[in-house]
């Protein structure tokens, strides 16, 4: 939260002619809750409005005033009217500013597929009422975590991933494809919406594509102590793909010849099922504090060798471009 005052009152009555921004400044404090992507949030008086927020969309050039609203629906209610969708889970305030992003560069994408963001009850209402503002749906999701859980201060947002879990129970969707609020989207990807998976009566012990992931580097680049000591090079998927970086770009590794078989949650397609996320809810309750990667383990333990593995493109890791990394592709 930025706040204006004297100075940077003068300023933005400037901007508001040179920009030709249809904004109305009151006597009070001015604020600019958010700017990214083309986007900007202004609210005047002492706090955020009670009830509106003024969203103004400088592509359009177009100033809207929308009711703040919190959507509250159950798991087996739709959001959207469409059998697919984008979403991505929100927990904490710190990962708004990802997800606007995250949301404009889908639509930059020209996909054919709406967004919701997913969120528990603990989410602030201001975050709400801002997602809310940009004609984002909200759906509530409820909180899970196992009884014995790890010590996640080494790694604190690994607290609230075991949520992410929760896309499984999403069957009012025919399908979600999971994008972590951190990632940015560079060219249009509804192939993901249509890639053969297992159908939602598959039961837990049945099926070889239950859902569609990106791989685990295992390479640990930034040689974090905590990290599993069999996460070194030689194990890592992406390493084999160095003799060929063309079959890199289109081809998933084999999950037979992966030797850890481990994947990464930042990119999860998901046929919703109610019996594989029964299956789930049950492992979550006796997960070992020994797994460093919470829902990342769960289902490379859960459904090994049973999902379909996605090229690196999907969900390129800034430190797979690193030199000796995985540069090679």
């Amino acid at each position: 939260m930025i706040w204006f005052r004297g100075k940077a009152r003068a300023w933005l009555r400037k901007s508001n002619r040179k920009r030709k921004l249809d904004l109305k400044l009151h006597s009070g404090p001015v604020f600019l809750f958010h700017n990214t992507c083309g986007q900007l949030f202004i609210g005047m008086g002492r706090t955020m409005p009670e009830h509106t927020i003024h969203h103004y969309c400088q592509e359009s050039h177009k100033h809207v005033h929308r009711k703040k609203t919190a959507v509250k629906m159950p798991q087996s209610k739709r959001t959207v009217q469409s059998d697919e969708v984008w979403a991505s889970l929100i927990t904490n305030m710190s990962y708004l500013p990802g997800l606007l992003t995250l949301h404009h560069s889908l639509l930059a994408s020209d996909t054919n597929y709406p967004f919701i963001a997913l969120h528990t009850d603990c989410f602030p209402e201001e975050g709400r009422a801002a997602i809310a503002a940009r004609g984002i749906p909200l759906q509530r999701v409820p909180r899970l975590s196992p009884s014995n859980t790890r010590d996640y201060s080494s790694e604190p947002r690994f607290e609230d991933t075991w949520i992410k879990l929760t896309v499984f129970s999403l069957t009012a969707y025919s399908r979600v494809v999971l994008l972590d609020c951190d990632m940015l989207v560079r060219k249009n990807m509804d192939e993901l919406m249509l890639l053969p998976l297992n159908p939602a009566g598959t039961t837990i012990t049945t099926g070889t594509k239950v859902f569609a992931a990106g791989h685990a580097c295992t390479c640990n680049p930034l040689k974090k102590p905590h990290y599993p000591v069999s996460w070194v090079p030689a194990n890592c998927p992406f390493t084999s793909h160095h003799a060929d970086p063309d079959a890199a770009q289109t081809n998933g590794k084999d999950l037979t010849q992966q030797p850890l078989g481990l994947l990464n949650s930042g990119l999860l397609v998901v046929i919703p099922s109610k019996g594989q996320y029964e299956a789930i809810v049950d492992c979550v309750k006796t997960a070992p504090a020994e797994w460093v990667f919470p829902d990342q383990d769960l289902l490379a333990n859960l459904f090994r060798g049973r999902w379909v593995g996605l090229p690196y493109v999907y969900n390129a890791l800034k430190t797979l471009r690193w030199n000796g990394v995985h540069d090679a592709i």
